[in-house]
């Protein structure tokens, strides 16, 4: 499976993800879907391991990217969306709703936990049958997909209501920053904790040496 992905840059595919589910949200949810396969394939194969994590990490970053596009253009057709924004808030507070709720902030985790499985896998730190680190990837790749960023807005609310807003505690600039920053040293713990989970299952790499190489 690995190598039929060789022909297709992470790049490439993260944009393709992003243009597609920005201009059509019910794929995103395919699209998620699709991330969380190949996180599931990379714990249970070694071969091209590399690859399907780096390209399951573009899918869910192209997710990322759309989820801000809705959030930019008021698209409160997406249920996330009209539970956290408002027409009415200024373009930095929009976007920093991608993350203020449990939908957007769980993709955010899972994209940065599939990003740091592919660097471990590339640099030779996850050659073992069984990937610790993707499985805990793909772990919050699926509870992302259960939790359904672009599931559609019921009806019934939005004829109740243009939008619910954002929490009035929140509005504030640092919700930009904080929420990313405080989600990345949580996913880089969690890759910290792969190995050493690995070693105790009795994967014949020293976890000192496993932890250096992702840290």
């Amino acid at each position: 499976m690995g190598a039929s992905f060789r022909a297709v840059p992470a790049w490439a595919a993260a944009v393709v993800a992003a243009a597609l589910v920005a201009g059509w949200a019910a794929a995103g949810q395919a699209v998620l879907v699709a991330a969380a396969a190949l996180a599931l394939h990379a714990v249970f194969r070694p071969a091209g391991r590399p690859r399907v994590l780096s390209l399951a990490a573009a899918l869910a970053w192209g997710c990322v990217l759309a989820l801000g596009w809705h959030f930019a253009m008021d698209g409160f057709a997406l249920r996330y969306v009209w539970l956290y924004s408002s027409a009415e808030l200024p373009l930095h507070l929009k976007l920093a709703n991608i993350w203020g709720g449990d939908e957007g902030t769980t993709l955010l985790l899972a994209a940065c936990c599939l990003s740091l499985a592919a660097s471990g896998a590339r640099a030779g730190a996850d050659a073992a049958r069984v990937s610790v680190a993707a499985a805990i990837a793909a772990w919050y790749a699926l509870t992302t997909v259960w939790l359904a960023p672009f599931a559609a807005t019921p009806a019934e609310w939005l004829a109740q209501a243009p939008s619910q807003g954002m929490n009035a505690h929140l509005m504030k600039i640092w919700m930009l920053f904080h929420a990313p920053l405080v989600v990345l040293a949580y996913a880089w713990t969690l890759s910290l904790a792969a190995p050493a989970l690995a070693a105790l299952r009795g994967a014949a790499s020293p976890w000192p040496a496993q932890a250096r190489a992702r840290a």
